[in-house]
């Protein structure tokens, strides 16, 4: 009986580290995935970063240019 229950409990083990096994490569994968997805995110945050850089850039020249024709202006 106790061989019996060793052998039993054997077979578990080996199917279970099978799994494990297996889980292993699925997790490597959707860990690649991941790595793949944080770099495209991250290009395109640092696409819109520059864009509202420049955005800032165009309105500080915007304000300057409405700050100097209200200077330039002779009804004030």
């Amino acid at each position: 009986m106790a061989v019996m229950l060793e052998r039993w409990n054997d077979e578990k083990m080996d199917g279970l580290a099978a799994k494990v096994d297996r889980m292993d490569v699925r997790l490597g994968h959707v860990e690649t995935e991941l790595r793949e997805q944080r770099k495209e995110m991250k290009a395109g945050f640092d696409k819109i970063e520059a864009r509202f850089a420049s955005l800032s850039l165009a309105l500080i020249a915007a304000a300057g240019a409405v700050v100097a024709a209200l200077i330039a202006s002779p009804h004030l």
